[in-house]
């Protein structure tokens, strides 16, 4: 064919046999060059350095030591964990080091050195290299004077990130990674247990097939075979251009660093602690990775960071790498993209067209004031791209949801759901089956089935050792160390004289060693009877009458002043101290020296046996409450259920041990489940916040009001992209509930129910509802709502004396049946309620439930408001109240009696949201459009503060006995005046404003 001008077009190329047969014997040369010498030429030499310091881990090299590094800035660069150091000076005209210098920069490397030739190198954790990383920051400051920039390239990157967080930023200018990972999750479209249990699985190979670790030669088949295709193309066009040997010299550095120089060791342990805690947990994202025992977040992390962002990174993709910005909220962080791979980032032409001109214009940056990297920009809050991160958390509500609905007869209901929220029906099994087990092992409870918590936490301690148990005051404890702890103090009871069946009481505030006396005495099996530090100590012994008391250092001494000599001490030992005379200081004692004696029977409690005692009620109104193994069992196995509780969960505990969502939600919940615990001493929004990202906080129990303080506080930095995903506990006020879904979404809240002695639970996992306590939660007892009289307190009868079963939207009391057989306890059952032959246990809760079957809380007995032609139940009025008012924060209802009456009228007391005033008008216009006359409170106190338990509930008993208040407190009480638009304030005491005002 030819073309217009008469050239020929796509003519082939003439072949020229001399030309092949010189091309041919040059790539048999080059070929053989390669294969004797691993490469073309002589090696380059490597850029000088000399080796500063040398630890058991790591080398520390300084770079062109002899230019002089006063007055440049300092650049630390870290390799990644399977890569030699010799990745930042791969060749001269590829060299981090040589770009670094050349632009003034005073560069340091971390030199991890090959494990497989270090004494004990495929025995390092992921602890050690970042130790290592952190020992190598504070020398490279001491020596320079000034703070360091600390680069780390791939998992290099996820070290200095580490090293940071766990320095807190002490010494660090700032950091940069280049293709860091940060959410190891946001890559893959599964559920968050789905990934731990397939990283689960492959530790488990691993193990069986390569205990020490990954080798050199799999790293390097790992990262070709990570991008195939690629890797297949390069060889290719190096076999295809063997005989151009000046076309191969530029990129040969390159290539021979890859193809055998670049690769080290992955030890063992280290890919272990990787595995677990940074993929199956996700713990740079969530927070709470342990180094060296303390838990640790990126979280905070303070100095200025800076990613680089391969466009075609498939190793670290984009959204894992820019996640940062989510995990380190505190810190300001800008991004870099570059049309590069992964290797690319640091190495090759890219790098230096732009990566290391860009890092040295953001030292200058930093150190003289200068402008940003020109391709610098801000990675912004709330920032998607690609998988969304809030997309896990909310699944983990799908699958709360879904585990509810299994046993309940709605399993065709809820597939349905399922495919409809997440369109594959195939994760159905998957997110049904971590809940089986639980909702199985809870059903076949029977009154001699052994379980208790002793042998609980010896179940796990067998299966998980290492894993951490409980978070404290920073530091990490795991199974191993506190079944050991446990077993000690069980000696230290038996030295004490304490046996089985007795009854021990607990006097301590929550810290480690009140678990671990609590587990040990239940191990012993003796009963702990868990004392409030809040109400007095004789009110409490003359209801709880004990054998033995507990205390702990700081309640000592009150404690021998109220019981006498022989109160036991525990916690804060370990250096010696002297108690006051009559105190028995258990720390003194060695375990080792004590035999344990033939009657001993650790772990041998039943469902049917009373485990616990706890303190109710306050003021002159305390009572002990029994709590069996069974009781323990189905709290500790239906909060793992309802939450959805797995070994990457931490839990938050911030009710006291001896309340009981401390012992029977938090403690009995992780327990079960294999979740993290995390306890603190005190709640307030600025704690909560730094415990959150420390700990890496997952699910937070919460009791009464207690949320309040989260959604009344200032907006707190470190609570952007939060990993919390539920809020869980009973009797959070409906406006509250409201407040905190909107405020921390994506995070659900679930409202349990559940009486203390007995078996009825109930739970709102969806959340649609706001203000109900939901359905039954499977192996729970069987429930029924009674019809009520709720004037006079007692069952309405039919005709033959039996009550009936209230009807749907009918107020009645909540029963719990009883059964013996499976392990209940009732002091005294009501029998024949029904028919002749059951028996119920009283919760004491008047309850009504809707068409759809969700219960809801109308008051307790005790609480109505007995008015002039009915009983009132308070807790309609209470959420109606704190929904519809703009201003209201917590609101009570109770009844008081006017002078010269014998029924009670509604009083409101409230307290205000920051930032608001009370207002009258609407108030007046609210009541009046939500409640019926009857209900609307005749006055309304607005105070500073609500009496309130140390559960976070108000106790109405105080309010009641207040009435309204003192006379100089009339100023702040409104009225609901006759012919009036607003509430109006009356001054003159509480009887006129009663019988002048509120007369009719």
């Amino acid at each position: 064919m030819t073309r217009s001008d008469g050239e020929r077009r796509d003519s082939p190329r003439r072949f020229d046999p001399g030309e092949f047969a010189a091309r041919l014997v040059a790539t048999l040369q080059n070929g053989l060059e390669v294969a004797r010498f691993g490469g073309l030429g002589d090696k380059a030499e490597p850029s000088p350095y000399e080796v500063v310091e040398s630890g058991d881990h790591h080398r520390l090299r300084h770079y062109f030591p002899e230019s002089g590094a006063r007055g440049r800035p300092a650049a630390l660069l870290v390799p990644p964990l399977m890569m030699s150091a010799e990745v930042w000076d791969v060749a001269p005209e590829s060299s981090a080091v040589v770009a670094l210098h050349k632009g003034g920069a005073d560069s340091w490397v971390v030199d991890f050195g090959s494990p497989e030739q270090e004494t004990g190198g495929l025995h390092r954790t992921l602890t050690d290299h970042v130790l290592a990383v952190s020992t190598a920051i504070g020398t490279v400051q001491a020596a320079t004077g000034r703070d360091v920039h600390v680069m780390g390239y791939s998992q290099g990157g996820m070290f200095a990130y580490q090293a940071a967080a766990y320095r807190q930023s002490e010494g660090i200018a700032s950091l940069v990674g280049f293709g860091s990972p940060v959410d190891m999750h946001g890559q893959f479209d599964l559920p968050a247990e789905i990934i731990a249990s397939a990283v689960e699985g492959m530790g488990k190979l691993q193990e069986a097939l390569l205990p020490d670790g990954i080798p050199s030669w799999a790293t390097r088949l790992g990262f070709q075979l990570m991008d195939p295709v690629n890797t297949i193309r390069q060889r290719i066009d190096f076999a295809m251009k063997l005989y151009d040997r000046e076309a191969l010299q530029p990129r040969e550095g390159m290539r021979r660093f890859l193809e055998s120089e670049a690769w080290t060791a992955f030890p063992g342990p280290a890919l272990r602690d990787v595995m677990e805690q940074l993929v199956a947990h996700n713990r740079m994202l969530q927070g709470g990775f342990v180094i060296d025992d303390r838990p640790v977040t990126l979280a905070d992390i303070v100095c200025p960071i800076l990613v680089f962002v391969g466009e075609t990174d498939s190793i670290a993709p984009p959204p894992a790498v820019r996640a940062i910005r989510a995990a380190a909220p505190r810190a300001d962080s800008y991004q870099i993209k570059i049309p590069a791979g992964h290797f690319g980032l640091v190495v090759g032409s890219r790098s230096m067209e732009i990566t290391w001109p860009s890092v040295l214009e953001w030292l200058e940056h930093h150190e003289r004031g200068t402008a940003l990297p020109e391709r610098a920009t801000a990675l912004v809050a709330g920032e998607r791209d690609g998988a969304d991160s809030a997309g896990g958390l909310d699944r983990f509500g799908r699958q709360a949801e879904l585990a509810w609905n299994v046993g309940r007869d709605m399993l065709a209901d809820a597939a349905n759901l399922f495919e409809d929220r997440i369109g594959i029906l195939g994760r159905l099994s998957r997110t049904i089956a971590p809940q089986l087990p639980r909702l199985s092992r809870l059903a076949e409870l029977r009154s001699d089935t052994p379980i208790n918590m002793g042998l609980t936490l010896e179940e796990r301690a067998r299966e998980a050792p290492s894993d951490t148990f409980f978070l404290f005051e920073g530091r990490a404890h795991d199974y191993q160390a506190a079944n050991e702890r446990v077993d000690n103090i069980v000696r230290g009871f038996v030295k004490c004289g304490v046996r089985h069946g007795e009854y021990v009481g607990v006097l301590m505030e929550t810290r480690p060693s009140a678990v671990a006396s609590t587990v040990a005495l239940n191990r012993l099996g003796a009963i702990p009877v868990l004392l409030r530090p809040d109400a007095p100590l004789q009110a409490q012994l003359n209801v709880a009458p004990i054998d033995h008391l507990l205390a702990d250092p700081e309640h000592s001494e009150a404690a021998l002043g109220v019981y006498g000599d022989g109160v036991l001490v525990l916690g804060g030992g370990g250096d010696a101290r002297t108690l006051a005379s009559g105190l028995i200081d258990m720390e003194a004692i060695d375990p080792e020296q004590v035999e344990l004696p033939d009657w001993f029977a650790p772990n041998s409690g039943v469902a049917g046996e009373v485990a616990l005692v706890l303190i109710a009620g306050d003021g002159d109104h305390l009572a002990p409450a029994r709590v069996t193994n069974r009781r323990w069992a189905t709290s500790g196995f239906g909060t793992a259920t309802a939450c959805a509780l797995g070994s990457g969960d931490t839990v938050y505990c911030c009710s006291p041990i001896h309340h009981a969502t401390g012992i029977l939600v938090c403690v009995a919940g992780a327990l079960v489940s294999g979740a993290r615990l995390a306890m603190a001493t005190h709640f307030e929004p600025e704690v909560f916040w730094d415990d959150v990202r420390r700990y890496g906080v997952s699910v937070v129990f919460y009791t009464g009001s207690l949320c309040r303080e989260l959604v009344n506080a200032a907006e707190n930095r470190a609570e952007q992209h939060h990993p919390i995903r539920l809020f869980a506990g009973s009797g959070m006020p409906r406006g509250t509930w409201e407040r905190v879904s909107h405020r921390f979404s994506p995070a659900q809240v679930v409202e349990f129910f559940a009486s203390t002695e007995g078996n009825a639970v109930l739970v709102n996992l969806t959340g649609e509802k706001v203000g109900s306590v939901g359905r039954p939660l499977p192996g729970g007892a069987d429930l029924a709502i009674a019809a009520w009289d709720l004037e006079a307190s007692r069952f309405l009868e039919q005709d033959n004396g039996f009550a009936r079963r209230c009807r749907h939207g009918e107020v009645g009391l909540l029963l719990a049946e009883y059964d013996s057989d499976r392990g209940e306890v009732a002091t005294r059952p009501l029998r024949g309620v029904f028919d002749p032959a059951d028996a119920w246990i009283n919760t004491g809760d008047l309850v009504w439930r809707d068409e759809d079957g969700d219960y809801w809380l109308a008051d307790t007995v005790s609480n109505l408001i007995h008015g002039a032609e009915r009983a009132i139940p308070t807790i309609p009025i209470e959420d109606e109240l704190t929904s519809r008012l703009p201003f209201s924060d917590l609101v009570a209802v109770y009844g008081v009696t006017p002078p010269g009456s014998d029924e009670e009228v509604p009083v409101a007391a409230l307290t205000l949201r920051p930032g608001t005033v009370f207002d009258a008008t609407a108030m007046r216009e609210i009541v009046e459009a939500a409640l019926p006359p009857d209900e609307r409170p005749v006055a309304v106190r607005v105070l500073d503060a609500l009496p309130l338990t140390a559960g976070h509930r108000v106790q109405k008993r105080v309010l009641r006995a207040a009435r309204l208040g003192s006379v100089s407190e009339q100023a702040s009480t409104f009225w609901l005046a006759r012919d009036e638009k607003a509430y109006v304030t009356v001054l003159g005491g509480e009887a006129e404003g009663f019988v002048t005002v509120a007369g009719e």
